[in-house]
């Protein structure tokens, strides 16, 4: 199973945020109806119907909150899950190692691991002399 990108989880928080916010408009709009008639005397006759709704509409605002508090929480954990889930191949660990030797840097481990992502983020299929031959080009 291919990873999700991380750019789809932002995505989707942005689409979740965007309901919430929607819906709590929607719930502020009902309750000004609430307190319109509660201001003209007619509190103990509101409508069992517009209560139901009010509950209803606040029952949704927490539901869209508990799901953009479940994706954030996604994208928190986002980069731990795709590294233990991704193995890098052999020919970019030889790599890192060669040049942790040569430089002896935290330069070398982000060089490494960007030309992973890069890896990873190719969908075609090549064979394993492709990318030995991709990861020697960008060495040099």
């Amino acid at each position: 199973m291919k990873p999700e990108k991380k750019y789809l989880i932002v995505m989707d928080l942005d689409d979740a945020d965007s309901d919430v916010r929607e819906a709590e408009s929607a719930l502020r709009e009902i309750e000004k109806e609430k307190e319109t008639l509660e201001m003209w005397g007619f509190g103990s006759e509101i409508p069992s119907e517009l209560r139901r709704e009010i509950n209803s509409r606040r029952k949704n605002v927490l539901l869209l909150k508990e799901e953009v508090k479940r994706i954030e929480e996604k994208l928190k954990n986002f980069d731990k899950e795709i590294k233990t889930d991704l193995k890098m191949p052999d020919e970019l660990k030889e790599l890192k190692n060669r040049l942790r030797l040569e430089l002896d840097s935290d330069i070398t481990d982000r060089v490494i691991d960007e030309w992973y992502e890069e890896y990873q983020d190719t969908s075609i299929e090549k064979d394993v002399e492709h990318w030995r031959n991709w990861a020697l080009q960008n060495v040099s």
